[in-house]
């Protein structure tokens, strides 16, 4: 009879626990609506255009920066150029080889005769001075410095129109065409840079000359 009422009592404890687990509430599973999905879709959407905004105002602002360095670049480079050809224009007018101090013997015609004694000696003349004229003499620097020639190199500028050349330089009726190089020897007449066609002379041809009566320096 005890057992009996034993398993009477367990069995009614089961049934018990059984209606307390059967009692408990479940917990509920939250559903994400449609709408809510495409609302969170488009605020995504929405931050990503806003970090690619972000990024492309970086990239435009980076490449306005190069654009501005660049243009200033130039800017100051054009400016320097410029001041340096006004500089120049300046010049124009003068004697590069005097006035830069290359050459310092400027002939006139009272110590012509006594430069002209030299064992050898060379005398460019000019009756004008313009841009051509200044860019020849610069270009006839390199040349004379080259060969040794500065203290036998001499400048005459022709602007008195009243000064017969071909007696000044003793050109025995030879003619020339300005601006020229004249070559002496020991006070006599030699040679001068004379071009076959009407362009003015350059600094090659006096090197062409130095050639011909083997005075150029020799490396």
């Amino acid at each position: 009879m005890a057992n009996l009422d034993s398993k009477v009592s367990a069995k009614k404890s089961t049934n018990k626990k059984g209606s307390n687990t059967n009692n408990k509430k479940k917990t509920p599973v939250k559903k994400i609506s449609t709408s809510s999905k495409k609302v969170i879709k488009e605020d995504n959407e929405q931050k990503q255009e806003v970090v690619k905004n972000i990024v492309s105002s970086k990239e435009v602002i980076n490449y306005k920066m190069i654009a501005i360095i660049i243009l200033s670049f130039l800017i100051l480079v054009l400016g320097i150029a410029k001041v340096a050809n006004v500089l120049e224009k300046k010049d124009f007018g003068k004697s590069y080889l005097l006035d830069k101090k290359i050459i310092v013997n400027k002939i006139d015609t009272e110590n012509v005769n006594e430069f002209m004694q030299k064992n050898e000696s060379f005398i460019y003349i000019t009756d004008s001075l313009g841009e051509e004229e200044y860019n020849l003499e610069k270009s006839l620097k390199e040349v004379i410095l080259d060969n040794n020639l500065k203290d036998v190199f001499a400048v005459y500028i022709h602007d008195d129109k009243n000064v017969d050349l071909d007696s000044m330089f003793h050109l025995n009726g030879k003619e020339i065409k300005m601006p020229v190089i004249l070559y002496y020897k020991n006070g006599q007449f030699v040679d001068a840079v004379v071009r076959k066609d009407e362009n003015m002379m350059e600094a090659a041809d006096f090197s062409q000359l130095l050639d011909v009566y083997e005075l150029a320096k020799k490396e």
